[in-house]
């Protein structure tokens, strides 16, 4: 018998064939007899079509797996690759301004505008170096919690290293605040003061909810609020 998979409407009908011709041919006392042949015929359409649809189904549940399963990162990277430095730019500027338009209303107008403009300035295709990477969502959400707690009067010029961490840099006369900004809330800064006519440096990292308390000994609203 070929294996190719049967409908099971057309194996009924065939079966219906069998019984007709068998009754024609046999007596009423010999029925019970031949039926038996094509309930084996029966049997053997229905081993087959199960194997056929357990297959079938094997292979469907494995297509739906991997529509279910997130892409990996390596996939990602991939897609990303192919983008043209215009395309990843705007991903990238797109991307930091939506994370900025949900904590739009504790960001006065003024400094949502020139924060906007600042991005679109780093990312200008005019000035841009092949070789670094575009804003990353994580550091600009770090960066915006800062903003949030400190809520600085001095709004600081921005930068972008080349692993794509925001930079924010604070400044007065001769004395410096530099801050860059890392994923998971963490951030890195170094700084100049001028203290009693001397200069003193300090560098360090923390958490974005204890950096004014580090800063606290070179008195942070100097650069703050000055």
């Amino acid at each position: 018998m070929s294996n190719d998979l049967i409908p099971y409407s057309n194996a009924t009908s065939l079966l219906h064939d069998a019984l007709k011709q068998h009754r024609d041919k046999q007596s009423t006392s010999h029925f019970y007899a031949v039926q038996k042949k094509p309930i084996q015929l029966f049997n053997s359409f229905f081993d087959v079509s199960s194997a056929s649809v357990s297959e079938l189904t094997k292979q469907t549940s494995q297509n739906i797996t991997r529509l279910t399963i997130p892409p990996s990162p390596a996939s990602f990277a991939f897609v990303q690759s192919k983008k043209s430095i215009e395309e990843k730019l705007f991903d990238a500027t797109a991307s930091v301004k939506i994370l900025a338009s949900k904590v739009a209303m504790h960001l006065d107008r003024d400094r949502r505008n020139k924060l906007f403009s600042q991005i679109d300035s780093l990312h200008d295709i005019a000035e841009w170096d092949e070789e670094d990477m575009p804003i990353k969502d994580s550091s600009f959400e770090t960066f915006l919690k800062a903003i949030l707690l400190i809520s600085p009067k001095q709004h600081p010029g921005l930068g972008l290293s080349h692993k794509g961490n925001l930079i924010a840099t604070w400044g007065n006369n001769q004395d410096r605040l530099i801050t860059e900004f890392l994923p998971k809330g963490l951030v890195r800064f170094v700084l100049s003061r001028t203290v009693d006519g001397e200069i003193e440096r300090a560098t360090g990292e923390t958490n974005i909810s204890r950096l004014y308390e580090c800063l606290v000994p070179y008195q942070p609203n100097h650069w703050f609020c000055p």
